[in-house]
C-alpha cells in the first residue's frame, strides 16, 4: 500500500470509522515492504486462457483473487480491498480538509488505487467467462455419446479421454477454492464500497462548492464507486454460474469413470474368451475321451 502524506499532528484519524483500522494497517504495509509476492506475474499475464491454464497447473501460487493474497500474510487482520478503499477515502478526505502535503502525489495515489481494483474486476469477469468456457467445453466432450463406440474400438482415444476424466478433480478443486476466494472478494469489496458511498454522499456539498479539481475527483471516485457495485453483483452471479457448471462436469465425470470400467471388463471378458475357445478338433478330442 501506498503512504499518504498529511499534516495531522497526532497521527491520521480516518473519516469513516469502519475504515480505520484498515487504513492503519495499510501504513504498516507500506513501511514492512510485503511487496515480493507474484501478483505483478499474475496481472502481467493479458490474455485470460494463459491465466486460467496457470491456474490449473498451480492453483496455489495463481489464484488471482485478493483474498489469496490476503491468505499469504495471516498476521494481516484486514481484507486488501479495505485498505485500498480506506486508502481512497482518506485521499478524498485530506484533498478536502487542506491537510496533504502535495495534492498532486495524493491525486496520483488515488488514480492508482481506482486503476488497481478497477483493473482486478475486469481480469476477475474475464477469468470466469474463461473458466465458464473451459468448464462447458469438458462437459460437452465428457458427455459426448458419440464417445462410446471410441471408447470401445480405439485404445489411444480411450488413454486420452480418460486422462482428460482424471484431470477433472484438479480442475474442480482449484476453481472451487477460486470461486470460494471470489465470494469473499464480492463481499468485502460490496461492503467497503457501500461504506465509501455512504461517506462520498456525507461530504457531496463540501466538494461541490470546493475547487474544480476537488470536485473532479469526487465525480470520478463516486462513478468508479457505482461501476464497482455493479461489477461485484455481477461477478458473484458469474461465480454461482460456475459453481454449477462444476456440479455438471462432476456428474459427466462420474458418469465417464463408469463408462471406462465397463469397457475395461468387457475387454478382460472378451480376452479371456478368445482364449477358452476350442477348436473344432479339440472338441471333437474331448468327445473322444483322448
Amino acid at each position: 500500500m501506498d503512504n499518504l502524506g498529511f499534516l495531522e499532528q497526532d497521527g491520521p484519524l480516518h473519516p469513516i470509522p469502519s475504515m480505520q483500522g484498515p487504513f492503519e494497517e495499510s501504513f504498516l504495509e507500506a513501511e514492512d515492504d510485503e511487496n515480493d509476492l507474484p501478483w505483478s506475474e499474475i496481472d502481467a499475464i493479458a490474455d485470460p486462457s494463459a491465466r486460467r491454464q496457470r491456474l490449473l497447473d498451480n492453483p496455489c501460487r495463481y489464484n488471482g483473487t485478493y483474498t489469496a493474497r490476503w491468505r499469504l500474510s495471516p498476521h494481516r487482520k484486514y481484507h486488501p480491498i479495505w485498505k485500498l478503499v480506506a486508502q481512497i477515502s482518506f485521499g478524498l478526505h485530506i484533498l478536502q480538509t487542506g491537510t496533504a502535503y502535495s495534492e498532486a502525489d495524493v491525486l496520483a495515489i488515488i488514480d492508482k488505487h481506482l486503476m488497481d481494483l478497477t483493473r482486478h474486476l475486469s481480469h476477475s469477469h474475464e477469468d470466469y467467462d474463461e473458466a465458464l468456457r473451459d468448464v462447458k467445453a469438458r462437459t460437452d466432450t465428457l458427455s459426448n455419446s458419440a464417445l462410446d463406440e471410441i471408447l470401445l474400438r480405439d485404445p489411444f482415444r480411450r488413454a486420452s479421454i480418460a486422462e482428460l476424466n482424471s484431470m477433472t478433480e484438479q480442475i474442480i478443486d482449484a476453481s472451487g477454492k477460486t470461486i470460494d476466494d471470489t465470494i469473499s472478494d464480492v463481499r468485502n469489496g460490496l461492503d467497503a464500497t457501500e461504506d465509501l458511498l455512504g461517506y462520498l454522499a456525507d461530504v457531496e456539498d463540501d466538494c461541490r462548492r470546493g475547487r474544480f479539481e476537488l470536485l473532479e475527483t469526487y465525480d470520478q471516485i463516486n462513478r468508479i464507486s457505482e461501476d464497482w457495485i455493479k461489477s461485484f453483483d455481477s461477478l458473484e452471479k458469474k461465480a454461482g454460474s460456475l459453481a454449477v457448471s462444476l456440479v455438471q462436469l462432476g456428474g459427466a465425470a462420474n458418469e465417464m469413470s463408469k463408462k471406462l470400467d465397463q469397457f475395461s471388463s468387457r475387454q478382460t471378458v472378451s480376452k479371456h474368451n478368445r482364449h477358452s475357445i476350442l477348436t473344432p478338433r479339440q472338441v471333437s478330442c474331448l468327445n473322444l475321451g483322448f
